[in-house]
C-alpha cells in the first residue's frame, strides 16, 4: 500500500471535519469564519493532490494545499482566525511554506516539522473526550504516518548522498 493512501484519506477526514467546523462557525465573528473557510478549502486540495499522487499524475511545481494552510497558519498568529492556535503550530507552518514549492530544497527539514506538527496534533485530539476532535485525531493520525515514511525517505537519501 502506498503511503500517499494514509494521507489521502487522512487530509479527506481532516476536510469533512473542517467543513462541519466552517458550519458551525457561520455564527461566529468574519474572521473566524474566514479561517475556517480557509483550512478547509486547504486541506481539500491537499487530499486533491495525494488523488492526484496516488494516479501518478505529474506534480506542478507549487502546492496549492501547502500554500493555503501555511497561509492558514501563518495568519493565526496575526489575526484571530483560529481560536485554537499553539505555539506548536509554528512547526507546521515552516513545514508547509517550504513545500510550497517542489523544487527547494529542505525537504527532509520540512517533513521532519511536518512529522512533529501532525504528532503533536494527533496526540492533542486523540486526547480530548470529544468524538469529532477523536476523529480528527485520526485523520492527523494518517496524514502523520505519511510524513514519517517521508522524514525517514528524505533523511536516508541525504545520508546516501554524503557517503
Amino acid at each position: 500500500m502506498k503511503y500517499e493512501k494514509f494521507a489521502f484519506y487522512g487530509y479527506i477526514i481532516l476536510f469533512i471535519i473542517h467543513l462541519y467546523y466552517l458550519y458551525k462557525n457561520l455564527n461566529q465573528n468574519n474572521f473566524i469564519i474566514f479561517g475556517s473557510l480557509l483550512i478547509t478549502v486547504g486541506f481539500f486540495f491537499a487530499a486533491y493532490e495525494m488523488y492526484n499522487n496516488l494516479l501518478n499524475k505529474p506534480r506542478s511545481i507549487i502546492s496549492k494545499s501547502h500554500l493555503i494552510v501555511g497561509s492558514f497558519r501563518l495568519l493565526s498568529f496575526i489575526l484571530p482566525i483560529n481560536s485554537h492556535v499553539k505555539s506548536t503550530d509554528i512547526f507546521g507552518l515552516i513545514g508547509n511554506f517550504i513545500l510550497i514549492n517542489s523544487n527547494f530544497g529542505y525537504q527532509e527539514i520540512a517533513n521532519t516539522c511536518l512529522t512533529i506538527f501532525f504528532s503533536l496534533n494527533t496526540y492533542r485530539n486523540i486526547s480530548k473526550n470529544q468524538i469529532l476532535d477523536n476523529i480528527r485525531g485520526i485523520g492527523s493520525g494518517l496524514v502523520l504516518l505519511y510524513y514519517i515514511k517521508r522524514t525517514i525517505d528524505n533523511w536516508y537519501d541525504k545520508k546516501e548522498k554524503l557517503l
